[in-house]
């Protein structure tokens, strides 16, 4: 025969149970043992996909799905040596797009400025020392003792000597300064269109590195060393470690004494016994954003649900994204 202890123990056993059953049916039923209203969602974080703007191949993979990075670390390192070798071709030709460049613009400095003084010099030094020997020239053909090829060339040289030093006096004329301008205009463009060519070369060495834009966790890595890519192939996937948020979906019947600010209670299947702070940061009112939901005893009425955005605080948790996460709508607030 069983004693009196024994029949309290069971009966109190057995009310236990009865209220956790009681719960559980009531939380999936979406209401909270206090009344609350408690919806289910999975927690999310922004992904980032990083793509390869280049079709080449996977030199090496620095990391694995789980490791933590940081902002510009590098991820991926694509094949680059074709690049290199078409940088220091880009590199050499602005090279001497810049040296005839400076040619072109002192020769239209020279044109634009007229001649220096030694300059202007040493042509009446030449002009002097032609306009002497044509003079000798000249006399000694008067009397037949050098050939008229000879006086000719003395000739020429007199007058060649005359029009530099003229030159020299007056300065450039007018369309030489126009051509010498349209020469070094011409070589600056040369010199920018280099610059263009080797900055587009650097643009794609910088890209065959690819680097993680935030800090976050890695989620996803779609290849592997050696590995042939094309243009706009997926590589790698970061989670961004931003404030983790969950959206649920509240019925119209809920709804109203709903606004961005209010706080919430969260837990997570994970962490079963805990809850933690999630503040309402987003409700979307536009019927656009309104979904229907499937319910079974709202009579003749349809019940819409509206998205609702919570970002969930600090909770000294490990948290994943998809983890199963319930907002209690009845604490907090």
């Amino acid at each position: 025969m069983e004693s009196s202890g024994s029949k309290k123990s069971i009966l109190i056993g057995g009310g236990l149970l009865a209220v956790l059953l009681v719960a559980a049916f009531l939380v999936l039923q979406g209401k909270a043992p206090d009344g609350g209203t408690v919806i289910q969602g999975s927690l999310k974080t922004t992904e980032i996909s990083l793509n390869s703007t280049l079709a080449g191949r996977v030199m090496e993979v620095l990391v694995a799905e789980g490791d933590e990075v940081s902002e510009g670390q590098a991820l991926i390192i694509m094949d680059s040596e074709a690049l290199e070798a078409k940088k220091e071709q880009a590199q050499a030709l602005l090279s001497a797009a810049v040296s005839q460049h400076e040619a072109a613009s002192a020769q239209y400095e020279k044109a634009r400025n007229g001649t220096r003084q030694e300059e202007v010099a040493q042509a009446l030094a030449a002009y002097e020392l032609a306009r002497k020997t044509f003079e000798r020239m000249e006399a000694l053909f008067s009397e037949g003792a050098v050939s008229e090829s000879a006086f000719d060339q003395a000739d020429a040289q007199h007058k060649a000597a005359q029009a530099v030093y003229d030159m020299a006096l007056s300065g450039a004329r007018r369309e030489d300064v126009a051509a010498a301008k349209s020469a070094a205009d011409t070589a600056f463009g040369t010199v920018k269109q280099a610059e263009a060519a080797l900055a587009e070369v650097e643009s794609y060495l910088a890209d065959s590195t690819i680097k993680s834009p935030v800090a976050g966790t890695v989620t996803g890595v779609n290849v592997n060393p050696g590995e042939l890519v094309s243009t706009g192939m997926f590589l790698v996937t970061v989670a961004e470690a931003d404030t983790p948020w969950v959206e649920v979906f509240v019925p119209e019947t809920e709804i109203g004494g709903l606004s961005p600010g209010n706080a919430v209670m969260v837990s997570f299947l994970a962490y079963p016994g805990e809850e933690f702070e999630g503040i309402v940061t987003k409700i979307n009112r536009k019927p656009d954003f309104a979904t229907k939901r499937a319910t079974a005893s709202n009579g003749e009425f349809d019940i819409l649900s509206y998205g609702v955005k919570i970002e969930i605080g600090e909770t000294g948790k490990e948290l994943y994204p998809g983890m199963t996460v319930l907002v209690d709508f009845g604490k907090g607030q």
